[in-house]
C-alpha cells in the first residue's frame, strides 16, 4: 500500500476520503477517467526481472577476470602474427563460452515455460456498471469486484465484504486463510496485520468483495519487491572467488612477466623473440583450460539434476551450492506441507475424544457455506477414522458470520426422535454460548473454575503455535426451522487443534544438512509460536528465535552479530528477509534461500544461490538460481554433494596447474639471465601447456575423497596461493637441480637443453597431478579410470616426443642419451618423493582432533581454520567449540545450552 493512501485512511477514519483524492466513488470510474489514467500512467504490470536476452547471456560468459586475461594473451599472439597459438587459446575461450551460453539458454527457456498469468480479466465497476476488463487496464480508483477463486490483481482497500477470506501465503508466509473487512489500520502496520487492504498476487478463498483500487503496477507490494530484484545482481560466493583468484594471477603474471622481458632486453636478446617468450610467459601462468573444465563439468552437472527434476538456471549455482554454509528457507510449503490437517480432537479435559472429532465431521460434512481447509481437513479426518457416510438427516444449517464467528448444524439421528444442533467455531464465541460441560459421567454445570480450565488448555494450544476451534452441541424437539437465536444453552465437547503439519522427511533433511556442515535458519512472515511449534518438529532450536520487531529495531552491526546465532526468524517482513541474508553473507557465510512466495523474491535475488520451485510465483521463479520441478529436499542434498563435487575437481584443477606452472615460470625467469639462449622456445611453452593440461580435461571425472564432501568448499585465495608457492618452490628447486645437471655436468648445447628441460617440466606436471589430486597419500586414494589413463597416455607420449622424427624437428627437439634419459628419470622420481613428503607435512600440520571430556575420542576431525568453523555450526551436540584466529581454544555457547568440552588438537 503507497504510504500516502495509508496514512489518508489512518487520519480520516473515513475510505471516503481516499475516494476522493482518487476522484473515484462506490460506483468507479468513467470510462473516461479510466483511460486518461491508463494513458498517463501505463498498463497495470509488473516487470519481475529483467529478461536475460541472448546478448546478455553472451556477454556473461566473458565478465570474469581469467577469460579476460587469456583474451589478452590471445590479441598479443595475434598482434606478433602467431596464428596457432593465438587459435589455441581462442578455441578453448569461445568453447568454454558457448557451453556455458547454451546451458544457460536452455534453463531460462524452460523456465519461462513454467511461467503462469497471475490474472488476466477482473470485474470492475465502470460508470456504474459491472464489466470484465484485462487486468492490464486496471487503474488507481477503479472499483474491483472479488469472489472466491479470484486472483487479486492489484492492491486495494476493502469498502464492502462478505464472508470474506483471503490467502495471503505467498505474500506473507501465513498458511492460514485471513478476514478481509473495511476498516482502519496503522499506517506503519506490517502486509499481514493491514486487514482492510488486500494486495495484488493474493488469492480469494471465500467470500465476496468490493475493493478500491490504491496501486498498480510498480506501486503495489508486489512491484516494490519486482523494483529491488531489477537492480543489478549481486556477486556470488563463486564469482567471488573467480574475481580474486584472477587478480592474483594477474599480479604473479605481471611481476614476472616484467623480469622475464626486461632481462631479455637487457641482455640484447631480438625482441620479437622476447616479446613472443613473455607472451608465452603469460599464458604458460594461466589456467588457460579453466574455462574449459568449469564449463563441461558444470553442464553435464546440471543434465544430470535435470533428469532428477532440478533446472539450473545459471551453471555457477551448482558450485555455490557446494560452497553454501548457511541454508535460510521459508517455512510454509517448504518444511512444511503447505496444507491445514486435524492434529487432534480433544475432550473438555485435554484428552483425545473421537467422539468429538465425530461431531466436527457431521457439521464440516454438512456445511454448504464458506468453502475453508479447516472443514476440508475435518473431511479428511473423519474418512481417515472410518466414520463413512453420515447416519443422520441434515435438518437446518446457520452459516458462518464474521459476527459470530461460528458455523451451526441441524440433523436428524432418528427420524422419530429429536434434533441434534452441532456449532463449531472460534473459541471464545463459541464458549460465550454454553451453559454446560460435557465430562465422562454426564453434563456438569460451566462455572468459571470449569472456564478457567478451558481457557488454560486453548491458551496452551495456541501457544504451541496451533489453530484451536470449539465444539459444542444441544439437543432439541423437532421444530421447523432454526436461527441463530437458537444458539444457547449448549454443552461444550470439545477442541479442535489444528496445523500445517511438517513434511514427513524434513527432519531428517534438516539432519544431514547439518551432517553437511549446513546450518538450517527459518525466516517466515508467520507469528513466533506456529513457526517455533514447526522448528521444534523439525529438530530446531525454538528458543534461538529473533522477530521482525527486533531486527527492525536493531543496527546492521547488532543483527551481524545476532544473525549467525539464530534459528529462528519470525514474523518478518520481505525486505528484513533480504536485510538478514545480507547480514549473514557479511559475516562470510555462503547463503542458500530456498523460497517459493513474492516475499521470498528479494531474498533469493540476494543470496549466493537461490532455489525455488516449479509452482512458485514468477516472481520468486525469476529470482531463483535453481528452480526444483517437484518439492524434493532429498534432490537439494544431493544437489548439494554434486556441487561440492565438482568444486572439489575445479580446485584441484586450479591448485595443481598454477603451482605447477608457476614454479616452471619461476624457474625459467630465474635461469634465463644465465643462458646464452632461451630455456624453452615459446612454441614449446605452449606445446608443454597443451599437454600437461590434456589429462585435466578428465579432472571433472575424478574419484573425491569424502572428507571433502563432509563440508563445504569455500573458496580460500591465501590458500591457493600458499599451495602454488609452496610446491612451485619445490618444482622450481628441481628445476633448478636440472639447471645445474644438464649445464655443468652433462655441458648440453641449446637443443639437448630445451629437450631435456621440456620432458622434464611436462613428466613433474604429470606426475604431480597424481601426487597433489588428493590430501591422503596418494596410494590411499585412487585416481579415476579417466583421469589416471589420460595421464599414463600422454607421459607416454612425452617420452617418446624426441624420437618422433618431423614431429620433434618441428619444435626444435632431438633424441637423448641414455645417461640424459636416466639422469631424467631420476629427477622425476626425487621430485614425486618430494612432493608427497611436503604434502604429508602441510596437510598434517593443518589437521587435529576434537575429543568430548574423559572419553580419549575423536568427537570431530578438523581440517584447517574454515573446516573447523564448518564442523562446530554444524555440530548437532549442544555444546560446540570455536576455533579462534590465534588457533587458541576458546569456548562457545550454542542457544540455551551453555556448556564447555575440553579439546585436544595437534596443531
Amino acid at each position: 500500500m503507497p504510504r500516502g493512501a495509508a496514512e489518508i485512511v489512518t487520519r480520516s477514519g473515513d475510505a471516503t476520503m481516499l475516494a476522493a483524492q482518487l476522484d473515484s466513488g462506490p460506483n468507479g470510474l468513467t470510462t473516461g477517467t479510466a483511460a486518461a489514467r491508463l494513458a498517463e500512467r501505463g498498463p497495470n504490470s509488473v516487470d519481475e526481472a529483467p529478461h536475460r536476452g541472448a546478448l546478455r547471456l553472451v556477454a556473461r560468459q566473458f565478465e570474469n577476470p581469467i577469460v579476460l586475461i587469456l583474451l589478452v594473451a590471445a590479441t598479443i599472439s595475434l598482434v606478433l602474427r602467431q596464428w596457432i597459438d593465438a587459435g589455441i587459446v581462442l578455441t578453448i575461450v569461445m568453447g568454454s563460452a558457448a557451453l556455458g551460453f547454451f546451458q544457460e539458454y536452455r534453463a531460462s527457456a524452460a523456465v519461462e515455460a513454467l511461467k503462469n498469468s497471475l490474472a488476466l480479466t477482473a470485474r470492475v465497476l465502470r460508470d456504474g456498471a459491472e464489466r470484465v476488463i484485462p487486468v492490464r487496464e486496471i487503474v488507481s480508483g477503479d472499483v474491483i469486484l472479488l469472489s472466491a477463486g479470484n486472483l487479486v490483481p492489484a492492491d486495494g482497500l476493502v469498502i464492502g465484504a462478505q464472508d470474506f477470506m483471503v490467502s495471503e501465503a505467498s505474500i506473507t508466509g501465513e498458511s492460514f486463510p485471513v478476514e478481509k473487512r473495511p476498516g482502519i489500520a496503522p499506517a506503519d502496520a506490517p502486509l499481514g496485520e493491514r486487514t482492510n487492504m488486500v494486495w495484488l498476487g493474493a488469492s480469494v478463498r471465500s467470500g465476496t468483495a468490493r475493493v478500491l483500487v490504491t496501486a498498480t503496477g510498480r506501486k503495489t507490494a508486489f512491484g516494490a519487491i519486482a523494483a529491488r530484484i531489477a537492480a543489478h545482481e549481486p556477486e556470488t560466493e563463486f564469482a567471488r572467488g573467480v574475481r580474486q583468484f584472477g587478480y592474483l594471477l594477474i599480479r604473479v603474471m605481471v611481476l614476472v612477466v616484467l623480469f622475464v622481458l626486461s632481462a631479455n632486453l637487457m641482455l640484447d636478446r631480438p625482441v620479437i623473440d622476447s616479446l613472443l617468450f613473455a607472451a608465452a610467459f603469460a599464458v604458460g601462468l594461466s589456467p588457460e583450460l579453466l574455462p574449459a573444465i568449469v564449463s563441461v563439468t558444470l553442464s553435464a552437472g546440471a543434465r544430470r539434476m535435470a533428469a532428477d527434476g532440478v533446472i539450473v538456471r545459471r551453471l555457477e549455482a551448482i558450485e555455490n551450492l557446494g560452497s553454501m554454509t548457511v541454508l535460510c528457507t521459508d517455512k510454509t510449503g517448504t518444511l512444511t506441507k503447505g496444507r491445514v490437517v486435524l492434529h487432534e480432537a480433544l475432550d473438555p479435559e485435554g484428552g483425545s475424544a473421537v467422539s468429538v472429532k465425530r461431531l466436527a465431521w457431521l457439521n464440516a460434512r454438512n456445511q454448504t457455506g464458506i468453502e475453508n481447509p479447516l472443514d476440508a481437513a475435518l473431511i479428511v479426518a473423519g474418512e481417515e477414522a472410518g466414520f463413512g457416510s453420515p447416519d443422520c438427516v441434515k435438518i437446518d444449517e446457520i452459516p458462518y458470520d464474521f459476527e459470530r464467528r461460528r458455523l451451526t448444524i441441524v440433523l436428524s439421528e432418528d427420524p422419530a426422535g429429536g434434533h441434534l444442533m452441532v456449532t463449531k467455531g472460534a473459541f471464545v464465541e463459541v464458549l460465550d454460548i454454553c451453559t454446560t460441560l460435557a465430562t465422562g459421567e454426564g453434563e456438569v454445570s460451566l462455572d468459571q473454575t470449569a472456564r478457567a480450565g478451558l481457557e488454560a488448555i486453548f491458551r496452551a494450544r495456541s501457544e504451541e503455535g496451533l489453530r484451536v476451534l470449539a465444539v459444542a452441541a444441544r439437543r432439541f424437539a423437532p421444530q421447523p426451522d432454526y436461527d441463530r437465536a437458537d444458539e444457547v444453552a449448549m454443552t461444550f465437547c470439545g477442541f479442535l487443534v489444528f496445523f500445517d503439519p511438517p513434511k514427513e522427511d524434513a527432519a531428517a533433511t534438516i539432519t544431514t544438512l547439518r551432517g553437511l556442515g549446513i546450518a538450517i535458519k527459518v525466516i517466515s512472515g508467520d507469528n513466533r509460536h506456529v513457526t517455533a511449534h514447526v522448528a521444534r518438529a523439525v529438530g530446531l532450536n525454538a528458543q534461538a528465535m529473533l522477530t521482525g520487531a527486533e531486527v527492525a529495531a536493531m543496527r546492521d552491526e547488532a543483527l551481524w552479530h545476532l544473525a549467525p546465532r539464530t534459528d529462528l526468524f519470525v514474523e518478518i517482513d520481505p525486505q528484513q528477509k533480504e536485510r538478514i541474508v545480507r547480514a549473514l553473507q557479511r559475516t562470510g557465510e555462503a547463503v542458500g534461500y530456498l523460497g517459493d512466495g513474492i516475499n521470498d523474491a528479494p531474498a533469493l535475488h540476494a543470496a549466493d544461490v537461490g532455489i525455488s520451485v516449479a509452482e512458485a510465483v514468477d516472481v520468486a521463479r525469476e529470482s531463483a538460481d535453481i528452480v526444483l520441478t517437484h518439492r524434493d529436499l532429498e534432490v537439494l542434498r544431493a544437489g548439494v554433494e554434486g556441487g561440492r563435487r565438482t568444486f572439489a575437481n575445479t580446485l584441484k584443477y586450479i591448485s595443481i596447474t598454477t603451482s605447477a606452472n608457476f614454479g616452471n615460470m619461476v624457474s625459467m625467469a630465474i635461469v634465463t639471465p644465465f643462458l646464452p639462449f632461451l630455456p624453452l622456445a615459446a612454441k614449446q611453452i605452449l606445446l608443454n601447456n597443451f599437454l600437461s593440461d590434456l589429462p585435466l580435461l578428465a579432472i571433472a571425472s575424478d574419484r573425491v575423497d569424502p572428507e571433502q564432501l563432509s563440508a563445504p568448499q569455500r573458496w580460500n585465495v591465501a590458500e591457493i596461493r600458499r599451495f602454488m608457492i609452496v610446491f612451485g618452490l619445490v618444482s622450481s628447486a628441481f628445476d633448478l637441480l636440472t639447471f645445474g645437471l644438464l649445464i655443468l655436468v652433462l655441458q648440453a648445447d641449446e637443443s639437448v637443453f630445451q629437450t631435456s628441460w621440456f620432458m622434464i617440466s611436462l613428466l613433474t606436471e604429470l606426475a604431480v597431478v597424481l601426487v597433489l589430486r588428493t590430501r591422503r597419500p596418494a596410494f590411499r586414494s585412487w585416481p579415476g579410470t579417466i583421469l589416471l589413463w589420460s595421464t599414463m597416455s600422454v607421459l607416454a607420449l612425452t617420452v617418446a616426443i624426441p624420437w618422433l622424427g618431423p614431429l620433434s624437428g618441428a619444435f626444435g627437439f632431438v633424441p637423448l642419451s641414455l645417461s640424459t634419459f636416466v639422469a631424467i628419470v631420476a629427477i622425476v622420481i626425487g621430485y614425486i618423493v618430494a612432493t608427497e613428503t611436503v604434502k604429508v607435512w602441510l596437510f598434517r600440520r593443518r589437521t587435529g582432533h576434537v575429543s568430548l571430556p574423559g572419553s580419549g575420542q575423536p568427537f570431530l576431525d578438523v581440517e584447517g581454520d574454515e573446516t573447523v568453523h564448518v564442523l562446530i555450526r554444524a555440530n548437532p551436540h549442544p555444546h560446540a567449540l570455536r576455533h579462534g584466529v590465534s588457533r587458541s581454544l576458546a569456548h562457545y555457547r550454542n542457544g540455551a545450552n551453555p556448556g564447555r568440552i575440553r579439546a585436544a588438537m595437534a596443531w
